[in-house]
Parts: C-alpha cells; sequence; structure tokens
C-alpha cells in the first residue's frame, strides 16, 4: 500500500550515543531517539519518565509539545537536557557531576526507599507530602 516508512529519523551521529547533530528534528522525534539510545519500549519510557503513558504517547504520536511539568520530569528523572530536547542544540544528556554528601541515616532510608515497590513508593511520597505540608 505505502513504499515509505512512516517515521524517518533525520540525524547523524557525531561522536557517542548521546551526541547527536540535529537535522530539521522535532521534539517528537527527539523523544523517539532518547528512547533508541535506552533500549525503552513506550511502557518503560513512560513509567521511567513517571509520565501517564497516554501522555508520552501523544508526545510521540501526534507531535503534541511536552508539558512544563512533563518537561520537568524528562530533565530530573531520566538526565535529558532540555535544550538539545526543545532545540537540538547541545547534546542529548546532561552531565551532572554535583555530588551530595549523604549522611548514613539518609542512606539507610534512601536505600529502603528503592527497595519499595512502586505502590509502596507513591505511598511514602503521599505521607511525606502530608508531613511537609504540615510544617507550613
Amino acid at each position: 500500500m505505502y513504499n515509505f516508512p512512516i517515521y524517518v529519523y533525520k540525524y547523524t551521529q557525531i561522536n557517542t550515543k548521546s551526541q547527536y547533530k540535529d537535522t530539521q528534528m522535532n521534539t517528537s522525534e527527539r523523544l523517539k531517539q532518547v528512547m533508541e539510545v535506552k533500549g525503552f519500549n513506550l511502557k518503560t519510557f513512560s513509567e521511567q519518565a513517571d509520565i501517564p503513558y497516554r501522555t508520552l504517547q501523544n508526545y510521540i504520536l501526534t507531535n503534541r509539545e511536552p508539558s512544563a511539568e512533563s518537561l520537568a520530569k524528562l530533565h530530573s528523572q531520566l538526565g535529558i537536557n532540555l535544550n538539545w530536547l526543545m532545540s537540538g542544540n547541545g547534546e542529548m544528556f546532561t552531565n551532572n557531576t554535583e555530588t551530595i554528601d549523604l549522611t548514613q541515616l539518609e542512606k539507610e532510608l534512601l536505600a529502603s526507599y528503592q527497595s519499595c515497590d512502586n505502590s509502596t513508593q507513591r505511598k511514602i511520597n503521599l505521607a511525606i507530602s502530608a508531613i511537609a505540608q504540615d510544617k507550613e
């Protein structure tokens, strides 16, 4: 029926998997590129970015531009360089070299949190948010 690909990636690799020279790509195509580099399917990408599946699907398949909240999550959860995502300039991922010194208690709490399943982590997040609001 059709003799041409639905999606054509328009980029050329420069040095590493995280560095591309953009040649007329849009945000949707760059998100597809992130999926390819990370080896994610749409479900995994959604979970890792903490963005609802349908929302991310709309960004990728319908060329809808990501909201500010989604952009923040893409940056904080996956380290995606927002300048690159929106304009194609720079590297795909940020190189965060900032380190934070944690106390032993903080390390233990973090390890305990990370060992919990997603449902338990959401409950902990809600509890901490409630406690933080009570302080204000």
